[in-house]
């Protein structure tokens, strides 16, 4: 059986998509340029701390993968990711 993995563009795209399903909010820590605090998806008691599109606080951003919910909701909030929702892929 062969997978076929996500382009990091899928990947992003797939991430903007759940950013409104997870209802991740996004907050501009005053006085900064790039520096946002991003609800958690899971946890309503949980933030992370989210540096423009490169570093999150979050697992995913720790454990160093470059694609995450919160960086996703960055991306769309400075136009940076397309809001077009991910293409559903039939079962």
């Amino acid at each position: 059986m062969t997978t076929s993995r996500m382009t990091d563009d899928e990947r992003w795209a797939f991430a903007a998509d759940r950013v409104y399903l997870k209802d991740i909010r996004i907050t501009q820590i005053a006085g900064t340029s790039n520096r946002y605090v991003a609800s958690s998806g899971s946890c309503p008691q949980r933030v992370y701390l989210v540096t423009g599109m490169r570093d999150c606080t979050c697992a995913a951003g720790i454990g160093g993968d470059k694609v995450c919910l919160h960086r996703a909701a960055v991306g769309l909030k400075l136009g940076l990711i397309d809001e077009t929702p991910f293409p559903e892929v039939a079962a």
